[in-house]
């Protein structure tokens, strides 16, 4: 039979700080007394002993039923004198609840739109983030890889908008694929009024992460207006920088290097590049618009025919004919810049000949007295005229096209 002193001396070591004198003690007979008044039923059963551990652990003994009825009595008394210290009544009877719901995952296309904002803003740590190992490797061979193509997107100038992206998979399915498409600028495309070139990157993302990416590697017009002019002035301007910004050196210059040395290349030559295209645009716009100045006021020297002159209306055919073939022969021979686009002066000096031909025959024609021929002529030089352009604004052609006639027949121009 365990005593009240007993019972005191098990309370003073199962917490010897709770007995110091800065302490009131409680009274175990007073706690006792107060178990009626709670909702709680403690009720003591006889415990077998536990058979002693097998394992090598070491275990504390099994105190006898008594004992432990007294421990869980102390317990009770230490919770019941803090909460009568430290909390008001029925604090205690409510739980919290610490349970944190798990982050919800990213939905497939928050993921592909994070990682691209983060690409075309060339930041590439915080596009690494939304990449798993595999896709890394895969696409750039290491995070460093990455770093160097979003370093070299910057320094030549690409610039990728996105536009929208559009599942390929089932809603359901465990991996999707998105397709997203673009619109690309590179190499100061922009500022010399090329492009944008239309391309997609292809992503596929499982659990809020891309596992596999595909960009295109040569958006539509790309290669023919951008990357090969770009290349072709590298070699013919700076033909020692073939070897830096190149890693391979052959004919087509397909791939690109991006060691620190290339990039600072990279960045200096785009810029001259862009240079170099606006002033061979400007200056061969200049010359073609001398040349068509020649034209203008060759052909505004020769005498008008009077209506129904056949005479004069050979002659007059006839030297014109020979002022526009020299305008085609000055404007073959010209010096054009490589970095120009030419199609619409080649398509203008092409005309140009045509209808020095039909001069040529309306003068034959009219030597001839051949009314007929002199009529499909005429029909055949206003299909001609009417289908030459000086468009776009600037380009030197206007003073060639002005001064050419509406009518050869008569050799004037209707206003």
């Amino acid at each position: 039979m365990t005593t009240e002193d007993e019972v005191m001396q098990l309370l003073r070591r199962a917490d010897p700080d709770r007995h110091r004198d800065h302490t009131p003690v409680i009274n175990g007979t007073d706690y006792l007394a107060a178990l009626p008044t709670r909702s709680t039923t403690v009720t003591l059963t006889d415990t077998e002993p536990t058979p002693a551990p097998t394992d090598g652990h070491h275990r504390w003994p099994i105190v006898t039923v008594a004992a432990s009825a007294v421990v869980v009595l102390g317990i009770g008394a230490l919770i019941l004198t803090a909460r009568d210290d430290s909390e008001p009544a029925g604090a205690a009877d409510t739980v919290a609840d610490t349970t944190v719901a798990p982050e919800a995952a990213r939905a497939p296309e928050e993921t592909a739109r994070g990682f691209l904002d983060a690409y075309v803003a060339n930041d590439a740590d915080r596009a690494l983030t939304y990449l798993t190992d595999d896709a890394i490797v895969a696409g750039w061979q290491s995070p460093e890889g990455l770093r160097r193509a979003v370093a070299w997107n910057e320094a030549a100038g690409y610039k990728q908008t996105i536009e929208d992206c559009t599942r390929l998979d089932g809603a359901t399915a465990p991996e999707v694929t998105l397709k997203c498409n673009y619109e690309l600028d590179a190499l100061g495309s922009e500022t010399i009024g090329l492009g944008p070139f239309p391309g997609s990157w292809d992503l596929t993302v499982r659990d809020g992460k891309i596992v596999a990416s595909t960009d295109d590697e040569s958006p539509e017009g790309l290669y023919v207006e951008a990357w090969k002019p770009f290349g072709n002035w590298i070699r013919n301007e700076h033909r020692d920088d073939v070897a830096v910004m190149y890693t391979d050196a052959g004919e087509n210059l397909h791939t690109q290097a991006t060691t620190d040395q290339a990039l600072q290349l990279w960045e200096q030559r785009t810029g001259e590049y862009v240079q170099a295209v606006l002033s061979g645009r400007q200056t061969y716009r200049a010359d073609f618009a001398a040349i068509c100045a020649t034209q203008a006021a060759q052909l505004a020297q020769l005498t008008v025919p009077d209506e129904g002159a056949l005479d004069q209306v050979a002659s007059w055919n006839t030297s014109a004919a020979a002022i526009l073939q020299q305008t085609y022969s000055d404007l073959v021979a010209m010096d054009t810049p490589q970095l120009v686009d030419t199609r619409q002066y080649t398509d203008f000096y092409h005309q140009i000949i045509s209808v020095a031909a039909n001069f040529e025959a309306t003068a034959e024609a009219a030597t001839a007295g051949n009314a007929t021929r002199l009529t499909e002529l005429d029909i055949d030089y206003e299909t001609l005229r009417q289908g030459m352009t000086s468009s776009p604004a600037g380009s030197g052609l206007e003073k060639c096209l002005d001064s050419i006639p509406t009518s050869a027949m008569s050799g004037t121009r209707a206003p």
